[in-house]
């Protein structure tokens, strides 16, 4: 998996702004909250998506039981 960065190009408008105005702190706290949020984000994806293909296994298992108990 990728190591997740700060990247100033994501942020809106209004975020550069703001972004533009602060200390190098607040920068640097700034950008490890983002990357904390944006790896949130991404385990939450992943999560998401190995749940939906854990219900398609489920699905077709049981399908696939069905199918068999018909023809014997």
């Amino acid at each position: 998996m990728e190591k997740i960065t700060f990247d100033y190009a994501k942020l809106n408008k209004t975020d550069k702004s703001i972004y533009e105005s602060m200390t190098k702190a607040e920068k640097e706290r700034y950008e490890a909250t983002w990357t904390q949020i944006e790896s949130l984000k991404r385990k939450q994806l992943q999560q998401i998506n190995a749940s939906k293909e854990r219900a398609i296994r489920e699905k077709k298992a049981l399908a696939d039981r069905e199918r068999k108990e018909r023809t014997h």
